[in-house]
């Protein structure tokens, strides 16, 4: 058995690598911390040139397209809306107003626990219709790890339901 001392204690060769891959994790982890900053200050810094200087400028000198030295600079508009879904309809009133209903996608959505004859209802009317579920992620992995642990669920259903078991580890300085 190989052995390693570390801070006056006696580890295991296993021990060692687990402690190893754990601190590289943490520096890992700590460096993404660093980097996603940074690139926080730079999407600030960019937006700060892209959308204030630089639009100042070229309005300025009333110019939307220049080229200079390498570099073919070019300003324009982009319109973009604050919604993209939205349950309340007067968030697109703007779209009905000028008859541009048409580009949105409507969705009716009942809640069968709410009105369970709906279905019924609406096959008795023609009424073409399609369901869809959805549940919270954390939820969902409460159930699955009861249900597995519980072997409720087996490899196969595993496979056929497309779930994933993946280990988690948590690693905290402790001074």
């Amino acid at each position: 058995m190989v052995v390693f001392i570390y801070k006056g204690k006696v580890m295991e060769e296993a021990n060692q690598k687990i402690y190893a891959l754990a601190n590289e994790l943490m520096e890992m982890r700590e460096k993404k911390k660093e980097t996603e900053e940074l690139v926080k200050q730079y999407n600030n810094a960019i937006r700060n040139i892209e959308e204030k200087q630089l639009a100042h400028l070229m309005d300025e000198q009333r110019i939307s397209k220049i080229s200079l030295q390498n570099l073919d600079i070019s300003k324009s508009l982009v319109y973009r809306g604050g919604y993209t879904k939205h349950s309340d309809r007067d968030a697109f009133k703007f779209l009905f107003d000028s008859d541009n209903q048409g580009a949105l996608h409507q969705y009716l959505i009942i809640d069968l626990a709410d009105c369970p004859e709906a279905e019924f209802i609406l096959m008795e009317q023609k009424v073409p219709y399609r369901t869809e579920y959805s549940i919270h992620h954390a939820t969902l992995s409460s159930i699955l790890k009861e249900l597995i642990e519980s072997g409720k669920l087996s490899t196969d259903d595993i496979e056929k339901y497309n779930i994933y078991i993946q280990p988690q580890i948590k690693v905290k300085q402790n001074n």
